[in-house]
């Protein structure tokens, strides 16, 4: 016997591990980010559910002309039997998972979670309407869910411009969900039979352009930051690394340069025109040579001896 939310009906399932109930909330706000609470009762009998329920969300979102964006995500709280429990989002391939913190085992026996999370970057924004898909389920768990419906709350006043529905695997949907209408701005939809493992349910709502605030400065430059943060990034540090390598060439071709810039004086002159210098000229040019620091003097038992630097 599992007792189902909101209102506690009981009802008798197979003892198999699998998910009787899952019940997803879904509010648009009007600055296109999307708070969601979801219910989901379990049946654990140590098999797959060995260290507690795993939520997977898509990692990015894809546009009708085929532009794509990484989703942002932010978790509110997971509870399981009422009880707060630590979860953490992790990613993985093309999902986010929602994972607990701190591995433990989990009984055999029925429980209930709770996901509320918030999810920005998914609405997408064209010339007359704005549009929000979303497939509730994931299509991930390895679960059979005997019952999936969702409620879906537009912003206030508004009134979807078109919707649809899907059930089953993505390379084969199916146009079997119930969907209807319970307010002028909410829209609910109802698998009509149960999903199996990998299958999920999807819905696509348009809405009017107008029931959305248009995103300020800072939420322009955030979602620059989360498409090309890594190309800047990665740009930042090679233009720090170039000019390194920059300065330090120029310091030491300006100190090199210092030393071998030599003045064409008499000696210089006489050796380059003739080829030839005497031990005079000789001894003015190593001396001009010490003094520019290009070669060093030291005295020893045997006399003095020229060190190059």
């Amino acid at each position: 016997n599992v007792f189902l939310p909101p209102k506690g009906e009981q009802v008798l399932v197979p003892a198999q591990e699998h998910i009787p109930f899952f019940f997803s909330e879904v509010e648009i706000l009007p600055t296109s980010q999307v708070k969601i609470d979801e219910t989901v009762v379990v049946v654990a009998n140590g098999q797959k559910l060995k260290h507690g329920l795993t939520r997977a969300l898509p990692r990015y979102a894809t546009s009708r002309d085929g532009r794509g964006r990484e989703i942002d995500v932010n978790l509110s709280e997971v509870m399981v039997d009422d009880v707060v429990l630590p979860y953490k989002i992790k990613a993985s391939g093309n999902y986010l998972l929602l994972v607990p913190e701190k591995e433990y085992t989990l009984a055999p026996g029925v429980y209930t979670y709770k996901f509320s999370y918030v999810v920005n970057r998914d609405v997408w924004d064209y010339d007359k309407f704005n549009e929000f898909y979303w497939d509730a389920t994931a299509s991930s768990w390895n679960l059979v869910i005997a019952r999936a419906g969702v409620l879906v709350t537009l912003p206030a006043n508004s009134k979807p411009l078109g919707q649809s529905a899907f059930s089953g695997l993505v390379h084969n949907l199916q146009t079997d969900v119930v969907a209807y209408q319970p307010s002028q701005n909410t829209m609910a939809y109802v698998a009509s039979r149960p999903l199996f493992a990998g299958e999920g349910l999807h819905f696509i709502l348009s809405m009017p352009k107008a029931d959305f605030v248009a995103p300020d400065t800072y939420q322009i430059f955030t979602d620059f930051l989360n498409d090309y943060g890594d190309i800047v990034i990665a740009a930042l540090v090679l233009l720090v690394v170039l000019s390194a390598y920059y300065l330090s060439w120029r310091g030491m071709k300006k100190r090199y340069d210092d030393k071998l810039r030599l003045p064409k004086f008499g000696p210089l002159l006489r050796l380059l025109a003739f080829n030839k210098i005497d031990k005079v000229s000789f001894s003015s040019y190593l001396l001009h040579l010490f003094y520019k620091g290009v070669v060093d003097l030291k005295e020893n038992e045997q006399g003095v001896v020229m060190l190059s630097l």
